[in-house]
């Protein structure tokens, strides 16, 4: 039955929730959301909305993509760009206008003039009125929306880029539209062993999931010990196991994996853990 079958992999879910709560506590207020216009993204959307609510914070906007198409118009969209566009003339004709009735020889008329040509090195006038932007996607489709950001005036040093661990894949460390961004995944310095024995051993880069199987077979291991008690409860207990990313437990309500989670940070030089993993499960199961 499916009852008896656990979920092992690294679900997107508790990274989010695990980010957003980090992110609460750093005093971000203000999110915004841009995902796939697919099931995932639906879901994803649905899963982040609850989450603001529950810590009291507020979705600013959503934006869904198609992720087969061009990405520019929902980027465009999510930064307010023709909006903030429209300011920055507004805001050059009531310049021009103080210009025109200001003495040009006066002190004030040099600080006006000054401040008309910094207009004309912009695209937009004003802010975004949010403070981070969550991504839920990976790969080329997250490689492509990255750069398009800042290109839209969304300015990477008043909003903070938020992701999953599906960062990984991509280096993000590569792109400097990443950098400052945060997410939560297992700390990839647990693995880091791993990965070199099975380099020495195999002569080749493991896939990430390879860590599973390991832990899966660790897992039986340590039931066997434990008495050969293969039960529902001793599979569920709420102290977890320890395994290559880090610990972990299952939820006896759905069967799916709960980890303990660190947040890192996308630097020039590479991640950064910011927030470390916990090594037990001292909080309560999350149902």
């Amino acid at each position: 039955s499916h009852r008896n079958i656990y979920i092992m992999g690294f679900a997107p879910q508790p990274q989010i929730a695990h980010v957003i709560s980090y992110a609460f506590k750093e005093g971000i207020q203000k999110y915004a959301l841009l995902l796939p216009d697919t099931e995932y993204g639906r879901l994803t959307g649905g899963l982040i909305k609850a989450i603001l609510n529950y810590y009291n914070l507020e979705l600013v906007t959503v934006q869904y993509y198609d992720p087969n198409a061009d990405l520019k118009p929902a980027v465009r969209q999510l930064a307010d760009y023709d909006a903030r566009k429209k300011a920055l003339e507004v805001e050059k004709a009531r310049v021009d206008r103080l210009l025109e009735i200001i003495p040009e020889d006066s002190f004030e008329y040099e600080i006006v003039q000054k401040g008309r040509d910094q207009l004309d090195e912009l695209d937009t006038f004003g802010d975004v009125d949010y403070e981070a932007v969550m991504l839920v996607e990976g790969g080329d489709t997250l490689r492509s929306i990255a750069p398009l950001l800042p290109f839209y005036d969304i300015d990477p040093e008043t909003v903070r880029l938020l992701g999953t661990s599906r960062w990984e894949d991509i280096r993000p460390w590569t792109d400097s539209s990443f950098y400052g961004g945060w997410f939560a995944a297992p700390d990839p310095s647990y693995r880091a062993k791993f990965e070199e024995r099975y380099v020495e051993t195999f002569a080749k880069t493991p896939s990430r999931l390879a860590t599973l199987a390991y832990d899966a077979v660790a897992l039986a291991a340590v039931l066997d010990k434990q008495g050969g008690n293969f039960s529902r409860s001793a599979i569920t207990q709420s102290n977890g196991f320890v395994g290559l990313d880090g610990i972990f437990r299952f939820n006896p309500n759905n069967n799916t994996v709960e980890r303990g989670l660190a947040v890192l940070e996308v630097t020039p030089s590479g991640l950064k853990v910011i927030e470390p993993a916990p090594n037990t499960f001292a909080m309560p199961r999350i149902n």
